[in-house]
């Protein structure tokens, strides 16, 4: 059953209110941004598992959204029904959609159980010239999240030194140039002294941004003298990309359903 949203108390006249009031009722806004959010999730989810797009006329959900959700994304979607499906209202309106979606995202990776409240759940932070610094979800802002994310995602190869240094920054340009969400992946192996890097699962229209990105990434300078030239990138053909599969969505982890939003 789909509860109405409780709108909260405005204040109509601001006045001179305080900062203590402003920051009280942009909370209480904030509780009912999410709380939406994750209604919506819940009224999509139930027509999924009902099969209520195919129907009513549709090839499938994700038809169905480009139709009626054209000015907004499905991954935005995708997120507000993976949060509905795994967490619950209150949960959502304590930690916020967006936060929780981060947390999906790390489960993806660490392929643990998700917990009904995550917010004791301990997670690695890594510190620029530190050890990682352990910190429970709740404490954790968005941007540590994707720290967390970034590193879980890094190639976890024994490589030799030199080599591990390059892998490293071809890593964190696909990161930084697609965004922490993305489905692309840096592999590598290295054989008989060579190390062979190859960059799989890259949307088709992020290609040519890549490339650019990739081309314009620069290794650290042998010799440190004002007149020693750049050293470019070495960069191993990267891994043709032929169909994206609905898997590859940028949809944080959900539990299986009858059907996924991308048809």
């Amino acid at each position: 059953m789909v509860l109405p949203v409780t709108q909260p108390k405005f204040i109509e006249n601001l006045g001179d209110i305080g900062l203590n009031a402003v920051v009280t009722q942009v909370k209480e806004l904030l509780k009912v941004e999410s709380q939406s959010q994750r209604k919506i999730g819940e009224l999509l989810a139930y027509a999924i598992d009902r099969r209520l797009p195919q129907k009513n006329g549709y090839d499938n959900a994700r038809q169905m959204f480009e139709v009626e959700f054209k000015d907004t994304k499905k991954s935005t979607l995708n997120l507000y029904i993976a949060v509905a499906r795994n967490f619950s209202e209150a949960i959502a309106q304590l930690y916020g959609v967006t936060k929780l979606g981060r947390f999906l995202a790390l489960m993806k990776e660490t392929k643990e159980k998700i917990p009904a409240d995550p917010g004791p759940y301990v997670i690695k932070v890594p510190q620029r010239n530190a050890p990682d610094l352990e910190k429970t979800f709740a404490e954790c802002t968005r941007d540590e999240l994707n720290l967390a994310i970034t590193k879980l995602k890094k190639p976890k190869l024994k490589l030799p030194v030199e080599h591990a240094d390059v892998v490293d920054r071809v890593h964190d340009t696909v990161i930084e140039t697609l965004g922490p969400d993305t489905e692309a992946s840096v592999k590598a192996v290295s054989k008989d002294g060579r190390t062979l890097v190859s960059i799989e699962h890259v949307d088709v229209e992020a290609l040519d941004t890549l490339l650019a990105a990739l081309v314009a990434a620069k290794a650290p300078r042998s010799d440190t003298s004002e007149n020693a030239p750049p050293t470019a990138l070495p960069l191993a053909p990267i891994s043709p990309v032929g169909g994206m599969p609905p898997e590859w969505d940028t949809t944080p982890a959900a539990p299986p359903v009858k059907e996924s939003v991308n048809g």
